[in-house]
């Protein structure tokens, strides 16, 4: 896990790493001056201890919403070496990944007479794994299109260069 000293510019997540450290000891619960059936519980979105319910409900919940049609799940990862950088710009620099994600899709669908520039798709970022390790990526739902998905059309595309 990375941890950032002397870092004033982040302390929501400062908070939550000293709610999470104190969960489930005795000098824990009484923060939060409501009763609950899990003994001193911080009920932080990534405690393992507080979560795995109300998590697992927004698994079903996210289910029931999916589209009656095939969609793909497309990840772009922020590279190691720019974590510092992103850290400390984290607003531009991730303003700047969704752009140019968004600006690679919309590319290889526009030039491709298969695709036909129909590039339809939802991105949502994500700043940590789930083991709280800052780990900034982009998830891609997008619409299944055969002749953007196929292996082969892949394997041709890569030895291109592209």
């Amino acid at each position: 896990m990375i941890f950032y000293h002397n870092c004033p510019s982040l302390p929501l997540a400062l908070a939550s790493l000293d709610n999470i450290c104190i969960c489930w000891i005795c000098q824990g619960g009484q923060r939060c001056k409501k009763q609950i059936y899990i003994p001193h519980s911080c009920g932080h979105r990534f405690c393992p201890h507080c979560q795995s319910h109300e998590s697992q409900q927004w698994i079903d919940n996210q289910r029931a919403k999916l589209l009656p049609m095939p969609c793909y799940l497309v990840t772009f990862t922020l590279p190691r070496h720019l974590l510092d950088l992103a850290y400390k710009n984290h607003r531009h620099i991730y303003a700047c990944v969704f752009q140019a994600d968004q600006t690679l899709l919309k590319t290889i669908t526009t030039h491709d007479t298969k695709l036909g520039g129909d590039a339809r798709f939802t991105a949502m970022l994500h700043t940590h794994a789930r083991n709280l390790d800052i780990h900034p990526h982009i998830h891609v739902v997008t619409l299944k299109n055969e002749n953007f998905c196929s292996r082969s059309r892949h394997k041709r595309n890569v030895t291109a260069g592209i």
